[in-house]
């Protein structure tokens, strides 16, 4: 069985049927170490969109991330034209099993370009739980660094995604922070700046593509995102923040979904909503199932410090093959 993970997201902000893709946030803290990757000979015209190492520098004022593992792969009968999917780990991380069990930082980015825009919705639609306009709408943040690209961030206590869609490009950057030796995302509330690496990184892609279609772009994408704070929402998250305890859902794991993609990477979402007694742990037991409800596996995940009434998202990712068709979640 695949190694599976659970990332624990804050939400006090709204009820959100949320999904983040990818990939990530890979997250589920899967170290790389020992793994050899295969050196790849062809570079698509995709792979020229991505940061180089050195431009990765600049950001980091040294060098920091690598890449360890490229794919371009995928499935044409989707309408996929071309796509290619790269991670970089943090190689000042030293592995340390003791305390930080092997969680070293990583930055997943996914570029996938459809035939058109219809096909790219098609097949979003058609795979996830939610739209993508209602992704967008649910984001924390959201703006646009030029008249062709829509991009949202969003982020949990583990780290951050942002997704960007230009005509028919979409383009994921995932960071796993579990100890924020980047960025602090363990707040409420955060401020971007250009040290957030999954806005970083997306900037450089969208500069990239801008600067080949020649179009005027804000290079800078965490000033666009700065203050693009959803109104549609805000004075629910108000509510939601301001009263723990007048919380009316329902408790236990909440919207779950789990959707397989063409690659084979599963994505896992969902909510815990605590009832009135505090909690210093929740194991959460994922059952995955193949199409005649048969339990093909099983991965346990854990929740820690959850308050009176709290909401809390959680988001994974794990491969699987074929035999793979959903997955159930409940409390051990």
């Amino acid at each position: 069985m695949y190694q599976c993970g659970i990332i624990d997201y804050w939400t006090k902000r709204d009820s959100l049927k949320y999904f983040i893709l990818f990939v990530l946030l890979i997250l589920f803290a899967t170290s790389f170490q020992g793994v050899s990757f295969a050196e790849i000979e062809t570079q698509t015209s995709l792979e020229k969109l991505l940061p180089t190492e050195e431009e990765l520098e600049i950001i980091t004022n040294g060098n920091v991330w690598n890449y360890v593992h490229k794919n371009t792969e995928f499935d044409q009968n989707l309408g996929i034209k071309d796509s290619i999917s790269a991670l970089l780990r943090d190689i000042t991380r030293i592995y340390e099993p003791i305390h930080y069990k092997f969680k070293v930082p990583t930055i997943m980015i996914e570029v996938t370009e459809y035939e058109d825009k219809i096909k790219l919705n098609q097949h979003w639609n058609g795979t996830k739980s939610v739209t993508i306009s209602d992704m967008i709408k649910q984001s924390y943040l959201i703006g646009s660094p030029n008249d062709s690209t829509d991009c949202f961030f969003d982020y949990s206590n583990d780290g951050a995604l942002t997704v960007c869609i230009f005509e028919n490009i979409l383009i994921q950057s995932t960071i796993f922070d579990k100890y924020d030796e980047h960025f602090t995302y363990d707040e409420k509330e955060i401020q971007l700046d250009k040290y957030e690496m999954s806005s970083s990184v997306m900037s450089e892609i969208i500069q990239n593509i801008s600067d080949k279609k020649n179009i005027e772009n804000e290079k800078d994408l965490y000033k666009v995102l700065q203050n693009k704070k959803v109104d549609d929402n805000t004075q629910n998250n108000k509510k939601i923040r301001s009263a723990d305890t007048e919380n009316t859902d329902k408790f236990g794991v909440q919207n779950v979904s789990c959707t397989q993609d063409e690659f084979g990477l599963i994505s896992i979402s969902g909510q815990y909503n605590n009832d009135e007694i505090q909690k210093e742990q929740v194991s959460l037991v994922v059952s995955f199932l193949d199409r005649d409800g048969e339990n093909i596996g099983k991965s346990i995940a854990d929740l820690y410090n959850i308050k009176k009434f709290e909401n809390k998202r959680f988001m994974g990712n794990t491969l699987w093959d074929e035999t793979f068709f959903t997955c159930i979640i409940k409390i051990k």
